[in-house]
């Protein structure tokens, strides 16, 4: 579905629309795979518009857990991630 090259795009727009408390309704998407992110991913055209309507029916109290979430997802934690894969820590002490 996707080129290579869109791949291995980081989909960083996703966390700028779940730090609004905006649902995401994505193509599923290797990058979005390998985030463990409160996202819908879907298949399909009709997995698509299925996840569509279950966005529509969001709450407030849903919209506020994406924000939540979002807050977590700094380029701290990411980078804390990666040096964790390789068996670094910044952590002292």
């Amino acid at each position: 579905m996707f080129s290579d090259l869109a791949q291995g795009v980081s989909p960083i727009k996703v966390y700028e629309y779940l730090a609004v408390g905006l649902q995401v309704v994505a193509m599923r998407w290797r990058e979005l795979d390998i985030e463990t992110l409160p996202i819908t991913m879907a298949e399909g055209e009709a997995e698509f518009a299925a996840g569509l309507q279950r966005a529509l029916r969001a709450t407030a109290s849903d919209k506020a857990a994406l924000r939540r979430h979002a807050q977590k997802c700094t380029w701290d934690q990411r980078l804390r991630k990666l040096l964790q894969m390789v068996g670094v820590s910044l952590d002292t002490g």
